[in-house]
């Protein structure tokens, strides 16, 4: 088990990383927290060889970008409610996505690895 921790805009991001083995695979599981509380869970079953640059660098990066994905749609579902909306231009949702801080910081945490 690693646990690998980056601190942004004074949260801390802690990503507890770990691996297991059998005679065919190997499957990396990465729980990500942010501030002492379990943000997601995430994990990669490999097959064969990976490209990373760095151990557990594709799962912590699976992570950050499925609640970045969750984040939009909860803005966007809300949005629509707020305004009984059925659709969103893409310009809608640049706009919305731009101005959310919480997507922006997972964007600095997604740099940051």
């Amino acid at each position: 088990m690693e646990i690998i921790k980056k601190i942004i805009n004074n949260n801390t991001y802690t990503f507890v990383c770990e691996t297991w083995t059998t005679a065919r695979a190997w499957e990396h599981k990465v729980t990500l927290f942010r501030n002492n509380t379990e943000y997601t869970t995430q994990k990669i079953t490999y097959y064969n060889r990976t490209w990373e640059c760095y151990e557990y660098q594709s799962c912590m990066l699976k992570c950050v970008n499925s609640i970045i994905d969750e984040e939009k749609e909860f803005i966007f579902n809300e949005y629509k409610r707020a305004n009984n909306k059925k659709r969103l231009t893409q310009e809608q949702k640049d706009e919305l996505t731009n101005n959310s801080k919480i997507i922006q910081e997972l964007k600095e945490l997604k740099k940051a690895l």
